[in-house]
Parts: structure tokens; sequence; C-alpha cells
């Protein structure tokens, strides 16, 4: 039909009209074009949505496995803190304790052997990282903020939780526990003590003991710090997801 058009209008010499009409037929494929290429945006931009949404979710649950593992770490050095407070009650304030506050007293020591070791959960990131087009996708100021809780969350276990651990594996776990090996050491399988072998007095003279527990207290307090503000980061940037996901 369009070229039965165009032959009419060039046999009437009616070139002005076909040039109108070439220029129809331009914009009309043009047009078309445009909605096609429109069409493949919405459809990528679509596509690019859905990936978003799977790494959001993603990282808010990896955030939420931190936050839920940091509180029991918490539970834990809470634990820590209160048996160093009952032993050095004892050491300030008694000069004897009975079989039943010796076995609490050794058992509070015990206490102190281990302690809290904390890394991220890493694997959204990860995949963050290493996907194609995972840097187009999130908001600049949640991608922000994901970098700066992950280098900061590497800052402190490559800085302060492997120096910890260390330092309790060669240091206080010896300091602390030696002075009980000594006194009565077939006993304590079952914390079966007798008072009479034991002198608090010999502990409170001991000062590798006593610095190992006010270091271990020291070391404790500040770790608790570190995992509550990994927490009130980690809790901060799930709320900026969740702002993110309602959109």
């Amino acid at each position: 039909m369009f070229r039965k058009i165009k032959k009419n209008l060039l046999t009437k010499n009616r070139i002005k009209k076909y040039i109108t009409y070439a220029i129809g037929e331009i914009v009309l494929v043009v047009i078309g074009i445009l909605i096609a290429l429109q069409i493949n945006n919405w459809n990528e931009q679509a596509k690019n949505n859905q990936i978003k949404t799977v790494f959001l979710k993603d990282f808010i649950s990896d955030l939420e496995t931190d936050i839920h593992v940091l509180k029991g770490r918490i539970i834990d050095n809470e634990n820590r803190l209160k048996a160093i407070d009952s032993i050095l009650f004892n050491l300030t304030n008694k000069t004897k304790l009975s079989n039943k506050k010796l076995n609490q007293f050794i058992n509070n020591h015990y206490e102190l052997a281990t302690e809290s070791y904390f890394i991220a959960e890493q694997s959204t990131i990860r995949q963050f990282e290493t996907s194609n087009n995972g840097n187009l996708i999130l908001p600049k100021k949640i991608k922000d903020k994901l970098f700066k809780y992950y280098a900061m969350n590497n800052r402190i276990e490559q800085n302060d939780e492997k120096s910890l651990q260390l330092y309790q594996h060669n240091f206080i776990t010896k300091d602390i526990i030696t002075p009980f090996l000594k006194i009565n050491a077939p006993k304590m399988v079952n914390f079966n003590f007798n008072t009479k072998s034991f002198e608090l007095q010999t502990l409170k003279e001991n000062e590798n003991y006593l610095f190992a527990i006010n270091i271990k207290k020291i070391n404790t307090v500040n770790q608790t710090g570190n995992y509550k503000l990994i927490i009130n980061t980690a809790e901060n940037i799930i709320k900026s997801i969740n702002t993110e996901l309602s959109k």
C-alpha cells in the first residue's frame, strides 16, 4: 500500500507531500526504535531491581546473623566480668574460703580460661564484590555503609581479636590457671577441695596472677565495647536497607 501511495505522489509531481510522507515514515521508525529501547530499559531495570532486592535481603540476613552471634558473645563476656568481680571481691575481703566458696572461686577462674572471638558473616559481601553489575545497583549511601562496616570488622578482627587471642593463650590462661594446678591438682577434676591446703594469701602475693586477672577484665570490657559498636552499626544499616526496600 505504501509503495502505491509513493507512486501516486510521484506521478502527480507532488514532491512536497512525498517528502512529508517520507519524513513521517522515518519518524515512525525512530519512535518504534525508541519504544523498543525503552521497553528494553524497563526490562533491564526490572532485572536490576530484582538483583538489588536479593542482595539487600541477603545483607540483612548476614547482618542479623552477626547481631545474634555478637549478643551471645556479649553474654559470655558479661559472665566473665561477673566471675572477675567475684574473684577480686574474695581476694580483697576474704582470708579463708569454705569448701563451697572455694569450689565457686575455682570455677570462676575456669570461666576466664577462654576468650570470645568474632568474624563477621561475609558470604553476601563477597558475592557482591565479584558480581558484574553489583556496584551499579545499590544506592551509594547503603554501599558506603556496608563497605565501612566490613572494613571496621576486618580492622577489629586483625588488630584486636587476634591480639587478644594470642595474649590469652600465651599469658592470661597460664598465669590464671597455673596457681591452682599447684594447689591440689588431682582433686581439681572433681572440684573437691580441702580448704586447709588452699591459701588466698598466696594468690594475693602472686604478681603475675593479679596482673593477668586485671588485664583480662580490661580486655573483656574493651572487647564488649567493640561488639556493641558493631551491633549498633549493623542495626543502622538494616534500618537503611529496609527503608530502601520499602520504596
